[in-house]
């Protein structure tokens, strides 16, 4: 299981890499793993806000991201009408790319 420095590390070079392919403005991680709380059973909470919506842009960077890190990944669209405690989350415990 990878932590919290090595999986930003994926998702920085991820980032830079893949950024005008996929047209991603912004990517991290929220929940446990971004607190230093992760078990054997967690998956990566990760969030990515894109130029254009694309659910299939969206399944491609969780399997890329899943396949780099070992991690079960549940992937969160930024968007306007997200959840109001989700975003709360986000904003709490999120860490940028």
């Amino acid at each position: 299981m990878k932590n919290m420095t090595e999986v930003m590390n994926i998702l920085r070079n991820y980032k830079q890499k893949m950024s005008s392919y996929y047209g991603i403005l912004r990517l991290g991680i929220f929940g446990s793993v971004a607190r230093g709380e992760q078990t054997e059973d967690s998956d990566l909470d990760v969030f990515v806000e894109l130029q254009i919506p694309n659910p299939y842009i969206l399944g491609d960077i969780k399997e890329d991201l899943e396949h780099m890190t070992g991690y079960k990944i549940d992937l969160i669209r930024l968007c306007d009408n997200l959840n109001k405690l989700l975003l709360q989350n986000i904003e709490r415990d999120g860490i940028f790319a």
